[in-house]
């Protein structure tokens, strides 16, 4: 018969099991890419295209305009996005939103609840792996002190509707947003205090600030459940920042991997092609997500990352 200490023990030890985090574990670490740079692709076929390079993972965007936008996606497409991600072996780690806390609340709230209803709809489950709602938060970086406690009363009640879903909300620093820094996204991540309330981690936008890479991921891997991996660099003409793909700019992805490797951090690297990118004259998304791939994938190989074993394409 079990003494109340050893139930106590085991209690936590499911309860931790259970709850969506990447962490120390197995340390695999898979690669992906976003529907995000295949606007006009059929969602289906972006993930056939993305399997084919060599991808693990697909996340879909729900932005509006996107053909993932929930509101878009009828139940009988949910089910075809559902076979294609079982069909090509691709994990889906991660939803992509852009919602303003300081935007209305309640619609905030409403659209958190239909991305979490659309991502259990579509998620095929494969390499046992379970999406989460990302955004960044909006705002400007002057309000920060102002708007700090609002908005991490309002990220409790995201948290909340997380919990109650059964999906984390993970939300992204942003170099241009209230949370520009990454001691400003780990106040919120203290504030909050849930495990429903996690961290995308792009590493970009604090290099734009001028943050080095080592103390930013210290400070935010034990949040992370995702990562976004874009490149970038100042502009020698002009003031301002360049994003690039992934392998294209200055991070240098080698110190990066290893870094997640020494952390034991797991989960999916997902490749961002940025709107400006998309913006550009003569966007390839064919090209862009080759030239990723074959930038990170043999990264990835050289410090000796395991990867899922799941993908089919």
């Amino acid at each position: 018969m079990q003494n109340r200490r050893t139930f106590l023990k085991q209690a936590a030890a499911g309860l931790v099991a259970a709850l969506p985090l990447a962490g120390k574990g197995q340390n695999t670490i898979g690669l992906g890419l976003g529907n995000y740079g295949f606007k006009s692709y059929r969602t289906v076929d972006a993930i056939k295209f993305i399997a084919s390079v060599g991808y693990d993972s697909v996340e879909l965007t729900m932005m509006p305009g996107w053909p993932t936008e929930p509101v878009k996606v009828s139940p009988e497409d949910r089910k075809k996005i559902k076979a294609a991600l079982a069909e090509y072996g691709q994990a889906l780690p991660s939803l992509l939103e852009t919602i303003p806390v300081l935007g209305d609340h309640k619609e905030n709230l409403e659209r958190i609840r239909r991305g979490i209803q659309f991502g259990h709809d579509v998620n095929a489950g494969v390499g046992g792996v379970s999406p989460v709602l990302q955004t960044h938060i909006g705002g400007a970086s002057k309000d920060w002190e102002a708007k700090k406690s609002l908005v991490a009363d309002r990220l409790k009640d995201w948290a909340e509707v997380g919990r109650s879903m059964k999906m984390p909300v993970s939300i992204k620093g942003h170099n241009l947003n209230l949370n520009d820094t990454s001691e400003k996204t780990a106040w919120l991540m203290k504030q909050v205090n849930s495990p429903w309330l996690r961290v995308i981690y792009d590493y970009s936008h604090y290099q734009a600030g001028g943050e080095d890479m080592d103390k930013s991921m210290d400070i935010l891997l034990p949040y992370t459940n995702m990562i976004s991996i874009k490149d970038g660099k100042n502009y020698t003409d002009k003031p301002g920042y360049e994003r690039l793909l992934p392998g294209d700019g200055t991070i240098d992805y080698v110190a990066y991997y290893r870094h997640l490797l020494k952390a034991g951090w797991s989960g999916h690297t997902v490749v961002e092609i940025s709107a400006q990118l998309q913006a550009k004259p003569g966007y390839d998304p064919v090209y862009a997500a080759k030239h990723s791939y074959e930038k990170i994938a043999p990264v990835m190989a050289q410090v000796g990352v395991k990867r899922p074993a799941h993908r089919k394409g």
